[in-house]
């Protein structure tokens, strides 16, 4: 059931939102009357489609990703059910009649959910609250390759000892995936600018399909494109998060091929206009 949700001013001076398209800030805005009372909905571009733009043709799946991608909104699973929450939904809105809702709340650590029996919707938002602190206080640096802390020292002893014994009892080709750069990719932490080394992720055409953009089979660019985008913008000194620069590689390259392919079709036709021999005999010539 749809819901009466507050827009506050500070809104459209938002740094992220600002970035989206016009379309995607829309969206966004109709989401809150369609979230329920925790900022959570199904995600489901159809159905969103026709509770925000019953009206319009619009492909609500590239306006998710776009969202997501500026941190708008985040998707997560449950039981094989796919979601969405708006982050920060109960600070900005005020629920004066809280409503039941069946939509599950982002999953949580074991120590950090709600008791048992009690599903309140005050319990249910203050346990994710702490969850969301929880995760916040944890940088990358702060876990170990098995989740647990470490205080950034290497291993000594036994502990390095098993590690390698470890390493040297695994198959070669284990150790050989494991080293595999596009395996281990992992992409920059908040908005940086382009650098020489920047490249996508692994998956980036087939997460650029998800935008509607095809660039063919993996990797979905050549390395003299990546080189051609990496120059353009590392003199420009603008900031993006990763997802951002993906889109902006992936709008750049059907760019740069439909030019190519107008630029093919023009000189093709150049050539094939060839003039041809006139019949009128000149003055002299004639028998």
């Amino acid at each position: 059931m749809a819901r009466i949700r507050t827009v506050k001013p500070e809104f459209w001076t938002d740094e992220k939102v600002v970035e989206c398209s016009i379309s995607a800030r829309l969206l966004f805005i109709g989401l809150f009357n369609f979230a329920d009372d925790k900022g959570c909905l199904e995600r489901s571009p159809k159905r969103i489609k026709m509770q925000v733009f019953p009206a319009d043709t619009i492909d609500c799946e590239p306006l998710i990703m776009e969202l997501i991608a500026h941190g708008l909104l985040t998707e997560y699973s449950v039981n094989g059910s796919h979601y969405l929450q708006i982050p920060g939904f109960l600070k900005h809105q005020k629920i004066n009649r809280p409503s039941n809702s069946n939509i599950p709340l982002p999953p949580q650590p074991d120590e950090q959910k709600p008791a048992s029996g009690d599903n309140s919707l005050k319990n249910n938002a203050d346990s994710y609250a702490d969850s969301q602190c929880a995760h916040e206080g944890l940088t990358e640096d702060s876990l170990n390759t098995h989740g647990g802390l470490t205080d950034g020292k290497e291993g000594k002893g036994r502990e390095r000892k098993g590690i390698k014994q470890e390493r040297e009892d695994r198959a070669p080709e284990e150790i050989q995936d494991e080293e595999n750069p596009q395996e281990a990719f992992e992409p920059p932490l908040g908005k940086f600018a382009i650098t020489i080394s920047w490249k996508p992720a692994p998956e980036f055409e087939r997460r650029s399909a998800l935008w509607g953009i095809f660039l063919g089979e993996a990797p979905g660019y050549t390395p003299e494109e990546l080189q051609q985008f990496r120059d353009y913008w590392s003199v420009e000194g603008r900031v993006k998060h990763h997802q951002q620069w993906e889109q902006t590689f992936a709008q750049s390259l059907r760019s740069q091929r439909e030019q190519a392919q107008r630029n093919a079709g023009r000189q093709k036709t150049a050539t094939l206009a060839v003039p041809q021999p006139g019949n009128t005999i000149p003055d002299g010539f004639t028998g």
